[in-house]
């Protein structure tokens, strides 16, 4: 069940000839290899955007709360003592929801959130128990995503601080107001309304969009040591970074 993009980019080894070749993403800092990487998979997410006002409102969820929301993953050498398990899956629910304006060109977040929710064999019992929860970044250089202008599976990145959760998990997440990682979703399939670019799907955050409840995210934590390198490409590309799609 794992999300897979050919432009996610592992902060550790990235240097500036690995730029996204896409102004759209952002290195997100992605790293499955690392000992110490941990990671929340969940899938048959609903995945809507609504832009009213100048202001956009992106929100991911899980269309049936509880649900089987995907898998847990923590490396060998995670902090937490839940490292020795992989891939464990989990009865709960995923939600998102982020404030999106463009302010000077630049597509950024104002505000949002996520809770993660579940009952995680060897963490929590109850489908309602909160496992993680985390505030988005926000500014320039916090959003990423592609213009792909058709029906296909879109990508959206987010960047995020850990503010809560399960005592357990949140050592692999390196702490509340500590630890801090990116949020990768694919929507799968969208169904665009007809007033909207024609019908043919989308196209920018100036304009609504909701996909078929089949999208899937990955909410992470990479390499720490990647955390410094992380911000200085972040500033670097912080000009160009989500830029409007011009027509």
């Amino acid at each position: 069940m794992k999300t897979t993009r050919i432009l996610q980019l592992g902060v550790v080894s990235l240097t500036l000839s690995h730029l996204p070749a896409q102004a759209g993403f952002i290195p997100t800092g992605q790293d499955p290899s690392s000992p110490y990487y941990a990671d929340f998979t969940s899938s048959g997410l609903s995945i809507s955007y609504i832009f009213a006002g100048g202001v956009g409102t992106f929100t991911a969820k899980t269309t049936t709360v509880p649900s089987a929301s995907g898998a847990y993953t923590s490396g060998p050498l995670s902090p937490g003592t839940h490292g020795a398990d992989d891939a464990t899956g989990f009865v709960g629910s995923y939600s998102l929801t982020a404030k999106i304006q463009d302010i000077g060109g630049l597509w950024e977040v104002t505000s949002g959130s996520f809770v993660i929710d579940g009952a995680l064999p060897g963490v929590s019992t109850g489908s309602g128990d909160l496992l993680l929860s985390g505030n988005l970044k926000t500014g320039a250089g916090t959003i990423g995503y592609s213009d792909t202008g058709t029906k296909n599976p879109t990508t959206f990145d987010f960047l995020y601080t850990v503010s809560g959760g399960n005592s357990t998990i949140l050592k692999d997440f390196f702490g509340a107001n500590t630890g801090q990682g990116g949020i990768i979703f694919n929507t799968g399939a969208l169904n665009v309304l007809p007033t909207e670019n024609n019908g043919n799907g989308y196209t920018d955050l100036a304009h609504n969009f909701a996909n078929l409840g089949s999208g899937q995210g990955d909410t992470f934590v990479p390499e720490p040591a990647a955390y410094p390198l992380a911000a200085s490409v972040l500033a670097f590309l912080g000009f160009s970074l989500a830029r409007r799609k011009q027509s």
